[in-house]
């Protein structure tokens, strides 16, 4: 009996390819559909849009939107609210309430205790369907936690 040759394909043998393209097959292409194709604008999304940190944003550049909804930070890394904002491309994201943004749009709401968290969301609240504006400017130094701080100009449009 022959030994079998291993470098010859043989019945049943898959080749992988390494280079391998992600595009489906042209069958396949007529599932899918480009995201600008779709009407979503009277469904209701399911999951959390991605997030936008405030390190991300350019010095001069800004993140503008109208405030959808205010939602809680699901991560550890980002703490408190977080700004659901839909951009004028229709593109929706998420940014956090923190620092320079926390003390623009509630300004004096100190603390994380339930109290203050209850008064912070009020606050946010009042800010639902409103145009938001934050342009960032170059980091400051914070003289009490002796690290970076962003920066940035924040606006509300009355309504």
């Amino acid at each position: 009996m022959a030994a079998k040759d291993k470098s010859q394909k043989q019945p049943g043998d898959v080749e992988i390819v390494k280079d391998a393209s992600a595009t489906p097959p042209n069958k396949a292409l007529a599932l899918f559909t480009t995201a600008g194709a779709l009407d979503v604008s009277k469904l209701k999304r399911r999951n959390m849009p991605r997030m936008v940190l405030p390190d991300t944003v350019p010095i001069e550049g800004a993140v503008s939107g109208e405030i959808i909804a205010i939602l809680n930070s699901p991560t550890t890394t980002v703490k408190g609210k977080l700004l659901h904002l839909k951009h004028a491309s229709g593109e929706e994201f998420c940014f956090p309430v923190t620092g320079a943004v926390r003390q623009a749009l509630a300004p004096g709401v100190k603390g994380d205790d339930e109290k203050s968290e209850k008064e912070l969301l009020a606050i946010l609240n009042k800010e639902v369907g409103k145009m938001f504006i934050a342009i960032r400017r170059e980091d400051g130094q914070s003289k009490t936690y002796k690290k970076r701080m962003f920066v940035f100009d924040v606006f509300t449009s009355d309504k």
